[in-house]
This record gives structure tokens, sequence and C-alpha cells, in this order.
């Protein structure tokens, strides 16, 4: 397979098969993609749909099964919380490890530390700790200020940086574009927050069941992935999904809103109905509420709001009061991950959809009716 001059991946019937005890399993199957030279490609699709088995066949992590791919320059990437770093050295080492490892020299590295840590914003009080004590949100911020500094001419991130908090995934959006528009870097960007990835990636790919489904303009593609999952969620019973993540060992298994009818600025509950195959201990349920664009809205999490039971039975029901809905006219859907002790046990993208009827904070007020998606913050007007 000959590279072409405009190109910086190419991939040629790319797949990867796991042998399990009693069978096998193609995680990948048929991928062909030609991806230019200064382009950021999207990557979307349900869990297990082989996204991140294709980005570590492409950072050499794994072996292909079948085909082959090729790519121009050098390559860095993001992947996994802490990938690339030893625990029991320091920030600082680690710096000059991974760096390193990504075939920078010493020197160079050494003129660019200080710009990592200050792109990192981890204080010196922990760039001399070792990094076995670092948060995973630090860590997620560590590898990405080393990968953004290292002179690759490929970037690759996984959605690893969902860890981290909005601020910093804000200032690596603005890195990889500043990289991409000024350095001509290619970048390659799993995420499940479609909105972001819309506005960084001109194009993308929608694989599902280890198979490209759509490929093209990223509305378009992102559009084509709501759409099936929103059809998959009406057909089938929440709790027999199978685009699912985790251990298993906790599945939502019903969201119910109370009143059927949602409008604007009035009161509403959202029942959760799980199940575990055990007592449930430490559990944190995050509840994410998106609008039809896929644009992050609302954060629902039990431990943002300090609710933090010791134990919990394995079967039973939560719900979470909402005094004064916040969302305007327009349609949704809810994206759920369940975390017991660090453990994500469940993890299900667009799990439901809502709609929410017009209606008014204000007793006697206008009804806010928008046709656009959106949450409303309370204002005061003056004369």
């Amino acid at each position: 397979m000959t590279l072409s001059s405009n190109l910086a991946v190419q991939t040629e019937n790319l797949g990867k098969k796991y042998k399990l005890k009693s069978s096998e399993y193609w995680a990948l199957k048929h991928i062909n993609l030609n991806i230019e030279t200064g382009s950021a490609l999207g990557i979307i699709g349900p869990n297990g749909a082989g996204k991140s088995t294709l980005l570590k066949i492409l950072s050499g992590l794994t072996k292909p099964t079948t085909g082959s791919y090729k790519y121009r320059g050098s390559l860095s990437s993001l992947l996994e919380v802490g990938t690339g770093f030893h625990p029991d050295l320091s920030g600082i080492e680690n710096i000059y490890l991974s760096a390193a490892l990504n075939g920078m020299p010493r020197k160079i590295i050494g003129k660019r530390v200080d710009q990592i840590i200050d792109f990192s914003g981890i204080s010196s009080e922990y760039i001399n700790q070792p990094i076995k004590h670092y948060s995973s949100g630090m860590k997620v911020r560590l590898g990405f200020a080393v990968a953004a500094n290292i002179d690759a001419d490929i970037l690759i991130v996984d959605e690893v940086l969902a860890v981290g908090d909005v601020s910093f995934q804000e200032k690596c959006m603005r890195s990889m574009e500043s990289q991409m528009h000024e350095q001509g870097r290619t970048v390659l960007f799993v995420s499940h927050n479609l909105y972001t990835l819309q506005k960084l990636c001109p194009q993308a790919i929608f694989l599902d069941k280890s198979k490209i489904v759509q490929i093209g303009n990223s509305k378009d593609v992102c559009d084509g992935y709501i759409g099936q999952t929103l059809d998959r969620s009406n057909n089938v019973e929440l709790e027999k999904r199978e685009d699912r993540g985790g251990s298993g060992k906790i599945r939502i298994n019903r969201l119910e809103w109370t009143p059927k009818l949602l409008q604007t600025g009035k009161k509403a509950v959202l029942k959760i109905g799980y199940q575990a195959k055990e007592r449930l201990e430490d559990m944190n349920i995050k509840i994410s509420i998106n609008g039809s664009d896929g644009r992050f809205l609302t954060p629902l999490s039990m431990h943002s709001s300090n609710f933090r039971p010791e134990s919990m039975p394995n079967n039973g029901e939560l719900t979470v009061n909402i005094e004064n809905i916040p969302w305007m006219k327009g349609n949704y859907f809810i994206d759920v991950r369940v975390i017991e002790k660090g453990i994500v046990c469940d993890d299900l993208r667009i799990a439901t959809k809502f709609q929410v009827h017009g209606g008014t904070f204000i007793e006697g007020g206008d009804e806010f009716n928008s046709t656009k998606n959106g949450v409303f913050i309370p204002h005061v007007w003056s004369i």
C-alpha cells in the first residue's frame, strides 16, 4: 500500500479479531480510511463499537488481524488515563519519560518542560510527587500537556479527555485547533460529546458493531448516530440494551419522568431504577442532560449533590427532584453512568429521550416557547 502525498493516515481492510474461550469476536472489520494531512476526523459510536481498538492499532499498541495501515511522519496518542506514565515516578520525571518514548531528545524536553507543566496546571506541590498520588483528572492534564508539546505530525485522542474539568477540556480543544491550523497537525478524536466533536472535526465516521456504517460531514454523521441510537432506545427495553459499557455489576433498568408532560419552570421528578449483583457501597450515578444537537447542558450527580449513602440495596429506585425545569421547549436526551468505588459499572449513551413543552418561570409571564434547545438562566430587567 502506497501512501498518497496528501494523506496522513490510510487504512485498507483493517480488522481485529479476539479469541475468546469458546468463540471468536471481531472488534473491527473492513475499515478503509483516507485521512488527509492537517485534517481532523471525529470517531463516534456506541460502547463496544471498535473505536478504541482502531486507535490502539494506529498507535501501534495492538496488531491488526487483517489488512494494513500507513501513516506519514510521527504520531502521538493519548488513549487511557496514565498511559506511558510510571506510577512511582514524579510528574516531572514522567514528562521526560513520556516525551522520550515519543522520540523527543532530552535537550528539547528540558526546554519545554516549564511549558508542559504550565499547560497541565499542576502545581509545584504535586509536580515533584509520584503520580500514583494523582487524581485521574491530574493524570489526564499531564498526559495531554505532554502529547500537545511533542512535535508529532498526528495526534490521536480517545475519550480520556472527558475525565478532565470543563475549562481544561476547552483549553485542549483550542490547542488542537491551533495545531491543526498553524502546524498542519492531523487529529483523530474519539468523543461522546457530539457538540464538541462537531466543533473540532469537519468530518466524522460512525462505527457500530465493528464496522463503519456512516462517513462524511460530522453533523450528518452525528445526526445519524443519534437517530439510530434513539430508535434502538425506543425499540429495546433499557435493561436489555447491549450498547453499554462498564463492568456490569450495576445496571440502570428504568428512567422515568413525573409528570410525563414536562414544562419549562415547573417541578419534575426523575425516577431511576437500578439492579445490582450485590449490595452497593459508595455508588455514584451521573446523569447528563444533552440537547438534540448533542450539546452537554446539565449534570445531575449523587456525589455533586452530597448524597452519599454508605450502602444501598442491590435492587431499588432513586429519585431526582427538580424544583424548576431549566430547559426550554425542545427535545433532549439522557446519558447515564454508574460508578462504584471508582470503577465504571454501567455506561449508557442516549439512554432515553424526552420533550419539554413551553412554560414560564414568572407567574403571569409570557411562555418560553423558543424552538431552540437551551438552559434558562434567571435574570432581572430594570429601567
